[in-house]
């Protein structure tokens, strides 16, 4: 439990017993960024990334039947929430493909980074479910392991592991 009084039994600073997110993405925060020096009482309880979809039935389908992940909600036909343990992010119904695949492509870059218990047991039970991946598990040189894969839509998901705490701090 926190000892601050401006942050609810649920860790998220909204005060008791206020919940921001559906049950599935609860979040029990050790620390929250301050906005303090710049004067500002506010404090930033989460930050919430956006994946752009041609298809939310079919991605939505993607992140919990292949993933594994849980649907935190649903809006009309356009927008959804997917929880992942105990963080969320959405993904928003759209006329065209995400233009920034063809870049985060070209340059190594990522749409997301989940960090996981087990790279090894997470990454044969998506080969079992028949994800493809971009590039299997390997050891990194700043203290991780990874593998990547790309979501029905083409945005490229990394998974990781933290194996040297030392090295992944700083670096």
């Amino acid at each position: 439990m926190h000892s601050d009084p401006s942050i609810g039994n649920d860790g998220i600073g909204l005060g008791p017993g206020k919940r921001f997110r559906p049950e599935c993405c609860r979040v029990t925060l050790n620390r929250v960024c301050e906005l303090s020096r710049w004067g500002l009482d506010m404090q930033i309880s989460n930050v919430i990334a956006q994946l752009r979809t041609t298809d939310i039935s079919a991605s939505i389908d993607f992140y919990t039947t292949k993933l594994g992940l849980t649907l935190g909600f649903r809006y009309q036909d356009f927008y959804a929430g997917i929880c992942a343990g105990n963080q969320m992010f959405h993904l928003k119904l759209v006329d065209e493909m995400d233009p920034s695949i063809p870049f985060v492509d070209d340059n190594e870059h990522f749409h997301l980074y989940l960090q996981i218990d087990d790279v090894s047991v997470f990454a044969a039970m998506l080969k079992s479910k028949g994800v493809n991946f971009v590039k299997d598990v390997h050891k990194t040189p700043w203290g991780t392991r990874e593998f990547v894969i790309k979501d029905n839509q083409g945005h490229t998901l990394y998974f990781g592991q933290v194996e040297d705490e030392g090295k992944a701090s700083k670096n």
